[in-house]
């Protein structure tokens, strides 16, 4: 799946916020499975009213996997970052 497919089953007042996770994600090259997203200093999107994106390992890879699918144009699915070592 890429981004366009992925980013229209979200509940438009969510946009924004996968949009900036998205963003975030490029810049920074984050490459974090769902364990990672869970565990690491920097996995939890946080936003500037304080709110938190906070994602199952499976919703998470799917996150990862559909921004690096459309960055790289490469297939990636959401068990590639679901949990072992990231791609």
């Amino acid at each position: 799946m890429r981004w366009k497919d992925f980013i229209a089953e979200i509940y438009s007042d969510d946009r924004d916020y996968y949009e900036a996770v998205r963003a975030s994600v490029i810049k920074n090259k984050f490459r974090f499975t769902g364990s990672g997203h869970q565990s690491d200093d920097q996995g939890v999107p946080q936003f500037s009213e304080d709110t938190v994106g906070v994602f199952t390992f499976r919703a998470w890879g799917d996150l990862m996997a559909t921004i690096w699918s459309e960055e790289e144009d490469k297939d990636y699915t959401y068990m590639d970052f679901y949990t072992g070592p990231p791609v």
